[in-house]
């Protein structure tokens, strides 16, 4: 699988748009970052290998991780009621890999690995429901980067996705707050060996936030 520096500097690189991006349009607003643990991934085939590979097997990835940050504006400026507050977010996510091989006495192969890393940014709506408790609903757009490696060959591939999530915080402090967010990017089913087309992302994502 290729690097994902690349893919970071970028996203880092962003961030400072996120931050200079309400002074430009004149709003008072509370910027946040967030590290973010995935429970869930990308939707590759649910099945063996076929052929044969003696005891076939697949594994799923079990747990990612990511990086985000936004900005939510002031509702003096948004005119909208105080229970509502818009805002910008972009996230970097690396998913967990999953495997499709082989099992033959000791000897394990692997015939293909799927792995891959997404930049989402996304329009965001807060509702608070109370002092310590908000609702938050997303949409926006993914850049993912999709790989599939086989024995001596590394294929990685570039797509845009839509992508939807909603979630819940809640306040600790002032300052951190605990988030459950569903991800949901609009891929494709595809067939095992495949990597022309986009699988679909689905995770489940536990946010810690920090709010500046």
């Amino acid at each position: 699988m290729k690097s994902s520096a690349p893919l970071l500097k970028k996203c880092l690189l962003l961030l400072g748009v996120f931050f200079f991006l309400p002074s430009a349009f004149g709003a008072v607003s509370a910027g946040y970052v967030q590290l973010n643990a995935l429970f869930g991934g990308m939707l590759t085939p649910n099945q063996n290998p076929a052929g044969p590979t003696h005891k076939p097997y697949h594994t799923m990835g079990d747990v990612g991780y990511g990086l985000g940050f936004g900005y939510l504006f002031n509702t003096s400026q948004t005119r909208l009621p105080s229970h509502y507050q818009l805002g910008v977010e972009g996230n970097y996510q690396e998913y967990p890999s999953n495997d499709y091989g082989y099992n033959a006495g000791s000897r394990k192969g692997s015939l293909y690995t799927y792995s891959g890393r997404s930049i989402d940014f996304m329009a965001l709506l807060n509702y608070d429901l109370n002092r310590q408790w908000e609702l938050t609903g997303k949409a926006g757009v993914a850049r993912f980067v999709q790989s599939m490696a086989t024995p001596g060959t590394d294929l990685t591939k570039t797509f845009y996705l839509p992508a939807l999530a909603a979630g819940a915080r809640y306040n600790i402090s002032k300052r951190f707050q605990i988030a459950l967010t569903y991800d949901y990017f609009m891929g494709k089913s595809i067939d095992l060996g495949d990597n022309d087309q986009p699988v679909s992302i689905q995770a489940w994502d536990v946010d810690l936030i920090y709010i500046l």
